[in-house]
C-alpha cells in the first residue's frame, strides 16, 4: 500500500473541493478545528503556525537555521513571534503610510502574578515599544497571541 503525504495547505485545498464523504475522512484524520475558517482555531502552537506557511517561507527557513545552529534566547523568540504574527494576520499587512489604519501590538505590563497583560493600538506616532513586524490587524488577535503564546512573548520581552 502506498502512503499519501500532504502538507497542511494541500489538505485544506482538498477539503474545500472535496465530496462530503472525503471531507468527513479528512476531519477524522486532522480534526474539525484544522479546517476552521477562524485562524485562532487552527493556530494553537508554534508548530501549527509553521505548518500553515510554505516550507520555503523566509521566516520559517530562518527559524530552521537558528534551530539547527542551536541559537537560543531573544533572537529565537523574536523569529517565532514574527511567524506567529504573520500567520495570525493572514493576508493583512500593515500600511505604514496610512495613519488612520489601526495597528495593535502586545504590551508588557508587570503586575504581581502576571506578565503580558495588555494590548495596545498604535497610530501614526513614530514611537513604539514593539517592532513593526509584530503588530496585529485587530485587538482580538493581539490578545489571543499574548494569551496563547504567553511563554514566547514573555521570553521575547525579557
Amino acid at each position: 500500500m502506498k502512503k499519501l503525504q500532504i502538507n497542511a495547505n494541500q489538505a485544506r485545498d482538498l477539503y474545500e473541493n472535496g465530496s462530503p464523504k472525503f471531507k468527513k475522512q479528512l476531519i477524522e484524520f486532522f480534526g474539525s478545528y484544522f479546517f476552521s475558517d477562524d485562524i485562532t482555531d487552527r493556530v494553537k502552537t508554534i508548530d501549527d503556525a509553521i505548518s500553515i506557511l510554505d516550507d520555503n517561507d523566509i521566516d520559517v527557513l530562518e527559524l530552521k537555521k537558528m534551530t539547527a545552529a542551536q541559537i537560543k534566547g531573544n533572537a529565537l523568540y523574536y523569529q517565532q513571534a514574527k511567524i506567529i504574527t504573520k500567520v495570525l494576520n493572514e493576508d493583512w499587512v500593515p500600511d505604514w503610510s496610512n495613519n488612520r489604519q489601526e495597528k495593535f501590538s502586545i504590551g508588557m505590563q508587570y503586575k504581581e502574578g502576571s506578565g503580558l497583560a495588555d494590548t495596545t493600538v498604535d497610530y501614526w506616532v513614530a514611537y513604539t515599544s514593539v517592532g513593526s513586524r509584530l503588530c496585529f490587524a485587530s485587538n482580538e488577535l493581539a490578545a489571543y497571541a499574548a494569551k496563547q503564546f504567553y511563554n514566547i512573548y514573555l521570553q521575547l520581552f525579557n
